[in-house]
């Protein structure tokens, strides 16, 4: 079974902005404890980016934050791990 890592891709299942919904991400990194006004406060986001993200906050490209409970990992274990060992070496 895929798990969410570092540098692994992502499938947004669930999203405030539904423009998001379906689109591929990778996983910069794991926050942990966040608060944001569209989740609440919760202990599993993540640190996202793609190309084409559409943010509550114009012009924002950098820090957007994901629940990883709507998050679905791509890939299968031994691609994760080639794409985590890659993040690391980078």
């Amino acid at each position: 079974m895929s798990r969410l890592q570092v540098g692994g891709l992502a499938l947004i299942i669930h999203a405030n902005l539904h423009e998001n919904i379906g689109k591929t991400v990778k996983l910069v990194s794991f926050v942990g404890k966040y608060r944001s006004k569209s989740f609440g406060e919760r202990d599993d986001f993540w640190q996202i980016e793609g190309d084409d993200i559409v943010s509550f906050i114009k012009g924002n490209t950098g820090r957007i934050y994901h629940p990883a409970q709507y998050l679905m990992p791509l890939g299968d274990k031994q691609t994760q791990d080639k794409l985590s060992k890659e993040a690391i070496e980078s």
